[in-house]
């Protein structure tokens, strides 16, 4: 009984009674305000009318009016196109959400809150998001390309929120809209079959670009002459024109090729790499251009301490067999691994979630400009949106993993490096090792058979970087690092007879 009577003195007590409890005025008026947007949500919210194809309030019919300030609510409206892509789930809502409404709000909290996190979301990531925001852009009113988006996460002052004031001591962080010119990537459905044939591939992906690119370089041929000659990008008429297209598109954006048209030498080293590493070597080139990949301890926030029951170390006291160690287990924990239909009932590392909190940033952003690649490419013409199979985003609809059509960018876990750290200080016991992985971690399919390909992966990964450094004296220091652990994965594979 006294559980219903509490329920109804909260339904009953009057408004004015409960905002007078919160501490600060600035705490009552983000709730009214969320109590506002709220309310306006239910009574007014945004839905498709089946007979006109338009999206209107659902108070419409009724011949309700909507707020004045409605528009500052859900943002300008967008093309009906733009709605049907996000309502067969081709393109998803953050990117129109932005455009609609000016603002950029990173709400999510990382597993792990560091310096080079924060350092990634504020600065690192603008040049991805800016022409993601334009490549959807670009085929909307003209309007939208002019806008200057504001910025603000989860350990900012509310900065552009409605009736938020700013601080005086506070810069309101923003990005413009990349619009800029991309180069005319014009290809026929035939000249495409001629190329699959001439390297015997099945499937669009990284590498085939490249190696389609180089070699129109070296001949002089159409594709590479088009780049910047040519008006109109190709149309698609069957899934690999349109692959291709989104593919180059994405390459292009993260500066794989010159405004001329030339290939990067970062492009040539990954022209070689297989499909099933394409992913993460192109996430881990990401990770280093931003100066994040490495070996160091991350940094707390305003010189605070991490919990010391983990003994996380710190710059001053970590040697140099740790800095191997956290740099194998952060590279090779790129790999995904295949697990149960069961919950992760081992253990967690500090470490390791620190790190995948800022590749789930970089990984999200990655994602959101090859949905804005593709809209790009439909927009114009949405006729191409027959040429999408399901899954076309997701290895999960297929028996073979990596027969995606576009690249997924899956947001990672941190189990790879997980089973990593394990291997690397691992006491051989009577069972030996397979024996003792498997029963440490019970919800992975095949530990073993996943961390022979992350250690396949490592070499790959340090092919490219030796690469690199023969060419380009900044990547010298990271190469020498994977080196020195290298030579501690090769006396741990050796000493458990992986080899």
């Amino acid at each position: 009984v006294l559980p219903r009577i509490s329920v109804d003195c909260i339904r009953q007590a009057p408004l004015i009674n409960w905002m007078q409890t919160f501490p600060t005025t600035e705490m009552r008026e983000d709730h009214m305000d969320g109590y506002c947007v709220c309310r306006v949500l239910v009574h007014h919210s945004p839905v498709l009318n089946l007979q006109t194809f338009k999206v209107q309030p659902v108070s419409a019919p009724q011949g309700q009016s909507c707020p004045s300030d409605y528009a500052d609510i859900m943002g300008a409206p967008l093309p009906n196109a733009v709605y049907l892509l996000m309502s067969k789930g081709i393109l998803s809502s953050k990117l129109p959400s932005v455009l609609a409404t000016k603002i950029w709000h990173d709400k999510s909290l990382p597993h792990v809150d560091t310096l080079e996190y924060r350092d990634v979301l504020k600065s690192e990531l603008v040049d991805i998001r800016a022409r993601a925001l334009g490549l959807l852009a670009k085929r909307m009113h003209p309007s939208f390309a002019a806008q200057e988006i504001r910025c603000r996460s989860y350990f900012e002052h509310k900065q552009g929120q409605r009736g938020a004031p700013q601080r005086a001591d506070e810069s309101v962080r923003s990005l413009k809209v990349n619009c800029d010119d991309m180069l005319c990537w014009r290809f026929s459905e035939r000249e495409l079959e001629m190329e699959m044939r001439r390297q015997g591939a099945t499937e669009v992906d990284f590498a085939f670009c490249l190696k389609w690119h180089k070699q129109q370089f070296e001949t002089g041929g159409s594709l590479f002459h088009n780049l910047t000659k040519a008006t109109q990008p190709a149309k698609p008429t069957q899934k690999h024109m349109l692959s291709a297209l989104v593919h180059f598109m994405v390459l292009e954006s993260l500066q794989y090729f010159s405004p001329e048209g030339d290939m990067t030498y970062q492009g040539d080293v990954l022209s070689d790499t297989p499909r099933e590493f394409q992913e993460p070597i192109l996430t881990a080139f990401q990770m280093l251009g931003f100066g994040v990949l490495d070996g160091e301890p991350y940094t707390a926030i305003d010189n605070r301490q991490f919990p010391a029951e983990i003994n996380y170390p710190t710059p001053d006291n970590v040697d140099d067999q740790q800095r191997a160690q956290m740099l194998l287990c952060r590279l090779m924990g790129l790999v995904p691994m295949s697990l149960k239909n069961d919950m992760w009932n081992a253990e967690v590392d500090f470490d390791l979630a620190a790190f995948h909190s800022i590749v789930r940033i970089l990984k999200r952003a990655l994602r959101q400009l090859t949905e804005a690649c593709l809209a790009g490419v439909l927009l114009p013409d949405m006729k191409g949106v027959m040429h999408l199979p399901n899954g076309f985003m997701s290895p999960l609809f297929s028996a073979d993993k990596n027969s995606y059509v576009l690249p997924p960018f899956f947001l990672p876990r941190a189990c790879m490096g997980i089973v990593v750290k394990f291997f690397l200080n691992h006491t051989p016991s009577a069972r030996g090792f397979e024996a003792d992985v498997k029963k440490q971690f019970p919800c992975c399919s095949n530990p073993v058979q996943d961390l022979h390909k992350a250690i396949r992966f490592w070499h790959e990964m340090k092919r490219c970087v030796d690469q690199m450094a023969s060419n380009m004296p900044q990547w010298a220091e990271f190469a020498q690092d994977m080196h020195n652990a290298s030579v501690l994965l090769q006396h741990r594979e050796r000493e458990l007879r992986l080899v």
